[in-house]
């Protein structure tokens, strides 16, 4: 750097820079200035670029949804686990729920087209007690449905929501949809907890019903490093590795009452897992590690009949 050089010659000599050398100095570093400024410019340009086109950057301008009653404490806990405890007025399920829409409508519009999110037939697999579909726009009311295992979620949405659809669904059996119904398929916090062959089997579902972009939430590298105490263990970490998918055996309680026990754990899966293994049910576009933050990476997929 050039104000580096002229403070060592200065050192160097007598204590004093002679003129020329000062108007030398200042020459080298106006041109720095330059420089930089241009590379200032070129990296404010470019995250313009990146915040257009990359789908975690962009400004999703969905309203809150408080009109809506919040679920009681007992439901949320059915969704969100102990973390409800921690969320008794309920403020932090409505804000996830809409940050989290606001995930999917971004990256939804990032793959289908701007302004398409406003006019999708939705499906929200595994709606719960309507953490996220609440959010929705109302130019898509008419045309959201919902659907989960867990018949309180589902009754409640039905009472409470005011719009859409609902079908509680039953472990391995279809859904009661046509094909081809949905141009938008979202799932969060799903297939996180699921065993392998359950797992195909609604891949398989979720391809029959769809027309259009699926975005599902699975626990990936970063989050297994953050959440899963086996990850800590070398040579189970090193065989989750080996495999792509990693079932931790663990059962997970929330919804106890309405599956068998151990029927909802928790998993975890690596980028290739997913290409090698989900790709004979549907057609993975993309990954996005810590797409939902950092305990959820999102899989943008599409049914594997379109082209």
């Amino acid at each position: 750097m050039a104000s580096l050089n002229f403070i060592q010659k200065t050192l160097e000599g007598d204590g004093s820079a002679s003129l020329e050398q000062e108007d030398k100095y200042l020459k080298e570093l106006e041109e720095e200035n330059g420089r930089l400024r241009e590379l200032a410019a070129n990296v404010v340009l470019n995250f313009k670029c990146i915040k257009q086109s990359w789908p975690l950057l962009a400004e999703h301008g969905l309203p809150m949804n408080s009109q809506t009653p919040v679920p009681s404490l007992d439901l949320r806990k059915r969704i969100m686990g102990v973390a409800a405890d921690n969320d008794i007025e309920g403020n932090h399920f409505l804000s996830k729920g809409l940050s989290d829409l606001g995930v999917i409508k971004t990256i939804y519009e990032t793959y289908a087209g701007r302004g398409k999110f406003e006019e999708a037939c939705v499906l929200d697999w595994g709606v719960g007690c309507g953490r996220m579909i609440r959010h929705l726009p109302t130019s898509v009311h008419q045309k959201a449905f919902g659907a989960d295992v867990d018949p309180k979620g589902i009754n409640w949405c039905r009472e409470k929501m005011g719009f859409g659809r609902y079908e509680i669904l039953k472990p391995s059996t279809k859904m009661e949809i046509l094909d081809d119904s949905f141009d938008l398929i979202y799932s969060h916090s799903v297939l996180t907890h699921l065993g392998e062959e359950e797992q195909f089997f609604w891949l398989q579902e979720l391809n029959r019903v769809s027309r259009g972009v699926m975005i599902l939430s699975v626990h990936g590298l970063y989050s297994a490093a953050c959440i899963a105490g086996w990850a800590q263990i070398p040579n189970v970490l090193a065989d989750w590795f080996k495999s792509g998918f990693k079932d931790s055996q663990i059962p997970n309680s929330d919804i106890n009452d309405v599956v068998s026990e151990g029927y909802y754990r928790d998993v975890a899966h690596t980028p290739q897992y997913i290409y090698d293994n989900w790709s004979r049910y549907l057609h993975v576009v993309d990954i996005i590690p810590g797409g939902f933050g950092i305990l959820h990476d999102a899989i943008i997929c599409r049914p594997l009949r379109t082209p």
